[in-house]
């Protein structure tokens, strides 16, 4: 980590309030407060430290990582300081702390130098170099030093760690985890202890004694001794004697060439079961594919064939079998015709039974136990006294007579539901003579212009009586109707006649409506509401009378109480 300081470094402010959360503040001129440090050269690594609001409650230190234009990012609550919120226009420092004391006192505490790892190496102390290369002219080693060219001999050294020799001529040695490249050359290799390595290849000449642990790859000429733990892989060759493999496999194996003594595998044995099981079933049903399934349809009887012989022995051949003792079979049903073989049952059942869809006696010629669909000729079939048939369906009657009426040989019979309209033109004098229940005479159909007397309309008991009188085109009338039963009383209305009315014509007055009455005497009338005569109002005090064309409201007579009133209508 490398820190940023500036000496010339001004105060700013914060631009906007900030959150605790923030990551970057907007300062007012970030130029300014890093003092001439390049804004590209900030990082997380090379950072820079600027305290917020300094000497205040709300103190806090930030690590500036990086700054662009007037937007730094920062690491909030830095050194132990904590995030606080902060409003705009709060100062923003660059300042020196606590931390950068700790750091410049490691240093100089600490026993390595700065920016290397592990001890450092002195020029006049004794020390052990590893893994080091001197390559500098000015590094000169004695005559008596081991150099990586040459050929040198090595007495009583130990080789450690990550030693590596390059075709070494090695004489009584003691190699700690070495690492050997090329060929190396021994009249003999002894090891107290064991000679473990994951991996010795290339050809190994000698004898060898001990155990050896792991694969040998490559040919081993010479005689082996020891115990069974050695595996073998042997290309070739006979092996003789019994091979202990306890409760190890042999894995591996080839597939081996069909109908020869090589060795097989378990696929090999599991496919030619499979393959003569599916000979040996076949198409074989689901339920015969085992030995115990057939042995189960077999009755489970080991003398199967004799049972069998013996069985079939007592059989009675198909072609003329001569059957002894009673023999039986099934029985058909009644009425059946076909090549089975009738028993007495059958038979008894035929001559004693009656199809079951008739009922009754029957007599027929013949043995006959069924009847047929008849046309009215052939056999005789008599049925019972007075029979009752349902519904039946009969052709053409060529019968003369039905319960002692006569059938005509050539007419029509009707029901009772027929209307009329199924019988010939018949008159209203025929029809009169059928109805009992009129009480006026003539033809029952009315003619054109009938006369009727003394005709009674009657109610339909919510209308009372009334007659319509009709216009030619019938689409509207007058109606004379009675009076409610409320009035109690029976009227005559007598409309007008003779010569009283002035001509042979005449129009009754209505109770109602506007009419004009010409040549009426009222006698007495009370009239109610205004009363106007010649384009006037009747007034108190005043009487109609004669102009000599018409009436005309005038006072009264002196002394007159009670005038009369006189309509004059007309002359």
């Amino acid at each position: 980590m490398s820190r940023k300081y500036s000496s010339v470094s001004l105060e700013t402010e914060v631009v906007g309030s900030l959150t605790t959360v923030a990551t970057t503040i907007t300062v007012a001129n970030a130029t300014n407060l890093l003092g001439g440090i390049n804004p590209a050269s900030i990082n997380a690594t090379d950072n820079f430290i600027v305290v917020l609001d300094p000497e205040t409650s709300s103190e806090e230190i930030v690590k500036v990582t990086g700054v662009s234009s007037n937007t730094l990012t920062v690491t909030r609550g830095h050194d132990g300081s904590t995030a606080k919120t902060h409003t705009s226009g709060a100062k923003a420092r660059h300042m020196g702390i606590a931390e950068d004391l700790r750091d410049s006192s490691a240093h100089v505490e600490a026993t390595a130098a700065h920016g290397a790892t592990g001890a450092v190496v002195g020029t006049t102390n004794t020390q052990t170099l590893t893994n080091k290369d001197l390559s500098s002219a000015t590094n000169t080693l004695p005559t008596t030093a081991v150099t990586l060219t040459g050929t040198q001999t090595l007495t009583n050294k130990t080789l450690t760690t990550n030693t590596t020799l390059t075709s070494p001529t090695i004489t009584t040695p003691t190699i700690s985890a070495p690492i050997m490249t090329g060929t190396a050359t021994a009249a003999n290799l002894t090891a107290s202890g064991t000679v473990t390595a994951a991996l010795l290849s290339g050809p190994l000449t000698g004898a060898v004694t001990g155990n050896v642990t792991g694969n040998v790859t490559g040919n081993l000429t010479g005689t082996v001794t020891g115990s069974a733990s050695l595996n073998l892989p042997l290309a070739g060759g006979t092996m003789s004697g019994a091979i202990a493999m306890g409760a190890n496999k042999i894995t591996g194996l080839g597939t081996p060439t069909a109908n020869t003594t090589d060795a097989a595998n378990t696929a090999y044995v599991d496919a030619a079961v499979t393959a003569g099981l599916s000979t040996v079933i076949a198409s074989a049903p689901g339920l015969l594919d085992t030995l115990d399934e057939l042995a189960a349809a077999l009755g489970d009887d080991a003398n199967f064939a004799t049972t069998v012989t013996t069985n079939l022995a007592a059989k009675a051949p198909l072609a003329s079998p001569a059957l002894t003792g009673v023999p039986t079979a099934p029985t058909a049903a009644v009425a059946t015709n076909t090549n089975q073989i009738a028993t007495t049952a059958f038979v008894q059942s035929n001559l004693t039974s009656a199809p079951s869809n008739l009922t009754g006696p029957i007599t027929s010629l013949g043995s006959a136990t069924t009847v047929a669909s008849q046309t009215g000729t052939g056999s005789t079939f008599v049925m019972n006294t007075s029979p009752t048939l349902v519904t039946p369906v009969l052709g053409v009657a060529t019968a003369t007579s039905v319960n002692g009426t006569t059938i005509p040989s050539s007419a029509t019979l009707v029901k009772t539901a027929d209307t009329l309209a199924v019988l010939s033109s018949t008159t209203s004098a025929q029809l009169a003579g059928v109805i009992s229940d009129e009480t006026g005479t003539g033809a029952l159909v009315f003619g054109t212009a009938p006369s009727l007397r003394n005709v009674t309309v009657t109610s339909d008991g919510t209308t009372d009586g009334n007659i319509v009188l009709n216009c030619t085109d019938n689409s509207h009338g007058q109606k004379i109707q009675a009076q409610t039963h409320a009035q109690g009383a029976t009227n005559t209305l007598l409309l007008p006649g003779g010569t009283t009315i002035g001509n042979s014509n005449a129009v009754l007055v209505s109770d109602t409506g506007t009419q004009t009455l010409t040549n009426k005497s009222l006698t007495s009338p009370v009239i109610t509401g205004t009363l106007t005569a010649g384009g006037s109002t009747g007034v108190s005090g005043y009487v109609l009378s004669t102009t000599g064309s018409g009436v005309q409201w005038a006072p009264t007579a002196s002394g007159d109480s009670t005038p009369s009133i006189f309509l004059l209508m007309g002359a």
